[in-house]
């Protein structure tokens, strides 16, 4: 076969390639950050609570994957505590409104395995508080550490700013 020939049928092929391939994307996030979330709800005009502790309930797991692109809303119960300057902390059970937003595709999903730390929207008139999940997660720590613990406290004592 002459070298023109077998040019065209690998241009070719690649071409066809190309066109039958799906094509390629993913979410990319910047990894979650405590300090930029303590700085985030603290400039927020809504009133957080730093929340420790566990959710249970709620709808479990997507059908789907996280790939569905459906945000979908629903309550869960959680049992924990709120984390206070100097370290205090006051029991919290409460029922919460979860609301799991998503990104194109990709959609948060709520962990219910785990101990979390996070941020809950007070609701001002009484009502159930609100976590508001992205799929980047940037409020939601599963398992924290004792650093973002500290970092917290840190946050209260000496102020913090998002990088």
């Amino acid at each position: 076969m002459p070298l023109r020939q077998t040019a065209r049928i690998a241009a070719l092929a690649a071409l066809c390639l190309g066109l039958a391939a799906p094509p390629v994307s993913a979410l990319s996030c910047r990894r979650p950050d405590i300090v930029n979330a303590f700085s985030d709800a603290n400039a927020a005009d809504e009133v957080y609570v730093i929340a420790r502790g566990q959710f249970s309930g709620g709808p479990g797991p997507r059908p789907g994957g996280t790939t569905d692109g459906k945000p979908r809303s629903y309550r869960a119960t959680f049992n924990g505590e709120t984390i206070h300057r100097g370290g205090a902390s006051e029991r919290l059970d409460t029922e919460v409104i979860v609301t799991e937003t998503c990104a194109g595709p990709w959609c948060a999903e709520l962990d219910t395995r785990n101990e979390v730390l996070t941020f809950l929207q007070v609701n001002e008139a009484g009502g159930s508080p609100t976590l508001v999940l992205d799929p980047c997660y940037g409020s939601f720590f599963a398992n924290p550490t004792e650093a973002q613990l500290q970092a917290i406290q840190d946050c209260f004592e000496y102020g913090c700013t998002s990088s």
